[in-house]
């Protein structure tokens, strides 16, 4: 449960950087932790695996379509 936060690297499998995250929080509401990032396009495909540091440990990020909460209201 560790939020990756701004500034850090993001890779595929390959070792390859391929983005940065632009900002990274705990979401109380989904009880794990999110992050926006800039991303190559090529890998920008929603269920993409992503590999990251933080805090000197590997942690793996999926990339998911927004929103991250399924709206329960009607307009």
């Amino acid at each position: 449960k560790l939020p990756i936060r701004e500034g850090s690297l993001l890779m595929h499998e390959a070792g390859a950087e391929i983005g940065r995250v632009s900002s990274g929080v705990f979401s109380p509401s989904l009880d794990r932790p999110i992050a926006q990032a800039y991303v190559v396009p090529d890998h920008a495909v929603p269920g993409t695996t992503l590999i990251t540091q933080v805090r000197n440990k590997t942690v793996t990020a999926t990339v998911t379509a927004l929103p991250f909460i399924q709206l329960n209201y009607k307009k």
